[in-house]
């Protein structure tokens, strides 16, 4: 056959700094420090205790917090409030009573009558220098990829003479304390080592480690207490001669090694196209070589050290996850893990003017020599530096559509320039295709893929910035040789799939997507995803599917058929192709992998253009190649999801039951909110919840609120949402590894965006697909999560701007009816027995329903049992942490009775008349006057909106499947049934 060849041109913009976590520090192996640093210096002395220096946080160490710090003169950081006078020059072996220390050379130093030694110490607070701490805490510890601090401490001494020896010998070396307020580590850095014990220390050796003072949690680096200490400053736990790295705020575990999970690799998710450090982790490593695999690719010139393999991560083509394996020489396995790709959808309005020819659209280099990107003015391209990078894979296939190969290439094109000041960048097809080995008479058929990767400077970025702008892709493609694709496609038809064969291989388009206020086309809904090509939240898009306000993909498979589905702006399936319709795809447009996107092209999208498009921009006539194509791309019958009336509650907390009961419980601990199953033969689902007490500005106006969630739903991965106000931070973890902390945006990070920059983000929004794209987590704004599963079932999570209350809502599918259980209760739709005990004998009668205390007696039956939670905990905490069962909160009755007549309720009552319904204004006083925040009344209106939208939609289907009845319109007969369960999560000052 003849030749086609085409080009697939990604421009793929991506900050430097991405997810490499390599890095040179400064010169030395300390950090800075000094007078020049912003120091302080200890008074010159012997065996002395600095005065107490007090920090802004609580420090954990070992189970405790701390926010009191003193520096013992003889190699100690001390914690507590406590004198330490008296401490022995001479090193006692941990672990020691009352003596509560970070030790990184405990050894009888003097400096009362020295010039030269100075003990230095300052706190640490800068972007930058923690930044360079938490790539050294990475470093030794890939888990904690996702680890910000927030505060560190730096003690340096320097050039320190030992008790009663010469001053020829000296000792430098620097301990850091760090922690992000969760997670607390020790650093320490050895320069020089030359003398291990004074004259008047009996021959004791100098001892490093630490010790809790609690005669359990402590340790001791090997060598100590032994002349061989001094040279510590060659060894290390973390394979940087000179260092050591300890986690010290939970209990000891195993500070070489960790087996407990296995094989993992940090980060455990990236870009498809490499080049960034990943670290394998979870086992040691106790041989000196190994043969790293990834995705069937062997990998040269990987680290190894006795606690991770560090290698650099190659070009990725398949997807969304791929296979990791270990071996060691003798080719037996050690370790297997996965690892999740990513393939960014388009969101190039960030640095891109729009123009006509963005979104997936398509152009002949026949007619086109060149390819021209026109970069915005703005405050960042004017004032900022980019690196540019041009990488092309060449790939080839048989005439049947079988890969035969992939070779990548890559050209820097700038290592710094201004976009601004460079306006444009004119790419000319035949300096790329000189390069090429691709030859141009053969019959196999060629697609290059081109992505020019432009990224910003990290050196000179504010933190905001590198976040907003760390993966920006910008896409078109080009052709070559088109002209007859489609009349070759009309002549093989008759040997291809009839598309019915592909129907029941694909999921249905819902006939009805929300489409208003703030539900407005979510980013994910029933698990279809946003295409970026067609987004209602962008601008200048759908021009493949001109006519459509928005589109959706989803396939039940990675790989394979699937299906786009478009709506008008009412929300409405399109099934006419000239009006925008979307359809089957027969190869599916997957987010994680090169090489299904290049099939998707060659399948679906160029042979639309070639039928479609192309014709009518020479004709300006509808073709009948077209309707031929369209023909073969059918809609297919759209499912109908009808969700009753929503209910919902929201405060400390309030809940609404499966079947609409309304109720308040503030238990303290971990609950089961509900447990359930489609099926007896399909897998649980159970969400458990943990409630903390509210800080109120009464002691007696006790209450709680939920502060974390977790999620297992069958064989899906386990989601963890944990807020942690303090620290205005929301961690999320999957299957108990957290999430990198840039993932998605939060107030924090994104609050000194200039407003147009900030509005384009907003309108982007984020999805995190996991299970080969069964699952998905999605940030439609900086407050609004929704989780997905293909199953269904979904998770609305929405947090208030100040950062302090979270919505939580659940939509469950029909199929759950009768098989619930929990603090919502049992879906049987009978709301006599709702309040049936988890040992599901004892049960509320409708008397006992309307007594507080009776349902909170129900609600502590749900208190999650010690062997059943689902909680992944933070070092040093556990099960027990978290409860307290004697906990009895202010019921609602009381709270009445002590603010009646009161200028506090006068007030809340006054706020809350803006809540439409009664029941939503005594919610809404209630929790003002617990929290004596006005503000909530905000939250409350804001909540109420969103629940007439969900009315509002819920009508609108209801009465689509009255009219699809009487009208014969193509909806299906599935009926989804879900229910709203909110809860507003406050989190702890």
């Amino acid at each position: 056959m003849e030749r086609l060849h085409f080009l697939l041109i990604i421009l793929f913009i991506k900050t430097i700094f991405g997810q490499t976590t390599t890095s040179n520090f400064t010169s030395g192996k300390l950090i800075p420090f000094g007078n020049d640093q912003g120091d302080e210096r200890m008074f010159r002395d012997d065996d002395a205790v600095s005065a107490p220096i007090y920090i802004p946080i609580r420090f954990p160490f070992f189970n405790q917090l701390y926010d009191e710090i003193k520096i013992e003169i003889n190699g100690l950081i001390l914690f507590g409030n406590r004198s330490y006078q008296g401490i022995d020059y001479k090193p006692q072996r941990f672990p020691v009573d009352n003596i509560i220390c970070v030790a990184p050379f405990w050894a009888d130093i003097i400096t009362r009558e020295d010039s030269i030694s100075n003990i230095f110490y300052r706190q640490i607070i800068d972007p930058s220098t923690l930044g360079e701490i938490d790539r050294m805490i990475v470093n030794g510890f890939p888990g904690q990829i996702a680890h910000r601090s927030i505060w560190a401490f730096v003690v340096t001494w320097d050039r320190v003479p030992g008790y009663g020896l010469s001053v020829s010998f000296r000792n430098t070396f620097q301990a850091i304390v760090t922690t992000n307020g969760i997670n607390s580590f020790a650093i320490y850095n050895y320069e020089q080592l030359q003398w291990s014990y004074g004259s008047a220390s009996s021959n004791i050796h100098a001892q490093a480690g630490f010790n809790a003072g609690d005669m359990n949690n402590s340790f001791v680096i090997e060598k100590s207490f032994t002349s061989e200490v001094l040279s510590i400053v060659n060894d290390s736990n973390v394979a940087y001669p000179g260092r050591f790295i300890f986690a010290i705020g939970g209990d000891i575990t195993n500070v070489a090694c960790n087996t407990t999970n296995g094989l993992q690799v940090a980060p455990f998710r990236g870009s498809t196209y490499g080049g960034y450090e990943v670290r394998f982790y979870g086992i040691c490593f106790d041989e000196l070589n190994y043969i790293v695999k990834i995705d069937g690719q062997t990998i040269s010139n990987c680290t190894v050290t006795f606690n991770s393999i560090t290698c650099i991560m190659p070009i990725i083509f398949n997807g969304p996850s791929v296979s990791m394996e270990i071996f060691n020489l003798r080719n037996e396995l050690v370790g297997q893990t996965k690892f999740l790709v990513d393939v960014v959808e388009d969101n190039s309005e960030l640095l891109i003017e729009s123009s006509t020819s963005t979104y997936d659209s398509l152009i002949e280099i026949d007619t086109n020599d060149t390819f021209t990107v026109r970069f915005k003015k703005d405050s960042v391209t004017k004032n900022y530096n980019f690196s540019i990078i041009i990488t092309y894979y060449e790939s080839i296939f048989t005439e049947n559509y079988e890969l035969i190969r992939i070779v990548p290439r890559e050209q820097i094109l700038y290592t710094s320039v201004n976009l601004s000041a460079l306006d444009n960048l004119t790419i000319r097809y035949e300096d790329i295709f000189q390069h090429s080995t691709t030859r141009f008479d053969i019959d196999n058929i060629a697609i290059t893929l081109f992505d020019l990767r432009i990224g910003i400077l990290m050196k000179f970025a504010p933190p905001y910035l590198r976040l907003a702008y760390k993966l920006i892709k910008y896409s078109l493609k080009a052709v070559k040789k088109t002209r007859d694709l489609c009349e070759k496609w009309q002549e093989k038809l008759p040997q291809l799939p009839a598309p019915s064969t592909y129907e029941l291989e694909v999921p249905r388009c819902p006939c009805r997507v929300p489409a208003t206020g703030q539900n407005r086309f979510p980013l994910t809904f029933n698990n279809f995803q946003t295409d970026s090509s067609c987004s209602a939240h962008k601008i200048n898009t759908c021009i493949n599917n001109r006519g459509a306000n928005h589109c959706y993909r989803r396939s039940f498979q990675p790989t394979g058929p699937g299906m786009k589905c478009c709506y008008d702006s009412n929300g409405l399936l399109l099934t006419n192709p000239e009006a925008g319709a979307g359809g089957l795809e027969v190869q599916t447009k997957s987010s994680g992998s090169i090489i299904q996107q290049i099939k998707h092209v060659l399948f679906d999208q160029l042979l639309a253009w070639v039928c479609c498009k192309l014709p009518s921009i020479i004709t300006q006539v509808r073709p009948e190649s077209c309707r031929k194509y369209h023909s073969q791309r059918p809609s297919f019958t759209c499912e109908n999801v009808p969700l009753p009336v929503p209910s919902g509650g929201n405060g400390d907390p309030h809940f609404i039951t499966f079947d609409d009961i309304e109720y308040t419980f503030n238990g303290y601990g971990e609950y089961v909110l509900f447990q359930g199953s489609a099926s007896t033969s399909s897998q649980m689902i159970e969400v458990q919840i943990r409630t903390k007490s509210i800080e109120s500005d009464s002691e007696d106006n006790k209450a709680t609120a939920i502060v974390a969630f977790v999620i297992q739903n069958g064989n899906y991965s386990k989601i963890q949402f944990e807020l942690f106000q303090r620290l205005k931070l929301l961690e999320i973890r999957v299957n108990n590894q957290p999430l990198d902390s840039d993932t998605f945006y939060n107030p924090s990070t994104i609050e000194n965006l200039d407003e147009e920059t900030y509005k384009v983000l907003m309108r982007l929004g984020r999805t995190i697909q996991f299970d080969d794209n069964h699952m998905s987590i999605s940030q439609s704004n900086r407050t609004t999560f929704k989780i997905t599963y293909s199953n269904a079932v979904q998770f609305i999570i929405n947090i208030r701007d100040e950062y302090d209350f979270l919505n939580l809502v659940s939509i469950l599918p029909k199929s759950y009816e009768k098989r619930c259980r929990g603090l919502l209760g049992n879906m049987d739709g009978d709301k006599t027995n709702e309040f049936i005990f988890q040992d599901d004998h004892t049960a509320l009668n409708l008397t006992e329903q309307k007594s507080e205390e009776r349902i909170f007696v129900f609600g502590q039956s749900w208190r999650v049992k010690p062997e059943r939670t689902l909680f992944q905990y933070n070092p040093g905490q556990s099960y027990s942490t978290h409860q307290n069962i004697h906990y009895r909160p202010i019921f609602r009755e009381e709270l009445l009775q002590r603010y009646e007549d009161t200028p506090r309720y006068t007030l809340a009552n006054a706020n809350c008349q803006k809540i439409p319904s009664e029941k939503g204004r005594e919610q809404c006083v209630y929790d003002i006057l617990i929290t004596n925040d006005q503000t909530m009344s905000d939250f409350h209106e804001d909540f109420q909106e969103n629940v007439n939208e969900w009315q509002t939609y819920a009508e609108l289907v209801h009465q689509d499947e009255l009219n699809s009845a009487g009208d014969g319109l193509r909806f299906g007969s599935t009926m989804i049934y879900g229910m709203i369960i909110i809860a507003i999560i406050q989190f702890i000052l």
